[in-house]
């Protein structure tokens, strides 16, 4: 095969008989450019006698194999990786922090709200009460035992 005046490869498609079937296998040769892959398919021989090919030029293949070594990756990656544990509580305790030393600091929690709806349908807060409390457990802080 030449492009223009240049030498690019060596095509050889054939034709394989397979005995188990008694059908026709057609292999296609293939040469790959870093844009584009050139198909070559062995048709057989025509009614004037000359040999039929298909001769095909296939765009941005490389950009397929590309896509799908990523697509590998990013799944290797969610096998793989790991994600930090979601804590659970009850609602107003103090997170103990991450079990190293480390505190969860200041925490609020909200104690009551009292909400009224007037005849056209807003919602007003009237009144809330929030109480911040310090951890306890962070033995770098001085307790302060304030309370807001």
């Amino acid at each position: 095969m030449y492009k223009g005046e240049e030498f690019v490869g060596h095509v050889a498609p054939s034709v394989q008989l397979v005995s188990t079937t008694q059908q026709q296998k057609l292999l296609a040769s293939v040469i790959g450019f870093p844009t584009e892959d050139l198909f070559v398919v062995y048709r057989g021989v025509n009614t004037d006698g000359d040999f039929a090919l298909d001769v095909r030029v296939n765009p941005c293949i490389s950009l397929v194999w590309v896509g799908f070594g990523l697509m590998m990756v990013g799944i290797l990656i969610a096998l793989i990786g790991k994600r930090k544990p979601v804590k659970k509580g009850k609602p107003g305790e103090i997170d103990p922090g991450d079990g190293n030393g480390s505190s969860g600091g200041v925490v609020a929690v909200l104690e009551s709200v009292e909400v009224t709806q007037g005849a056209d349908g807003s919602v007003t807060v009237v009144s809330e009460e929030v109480v911040v409390t310090e951890d306890a457990s962070d033995a770098d802080a001085e307790p302060s035992g304030k309370e807001a």
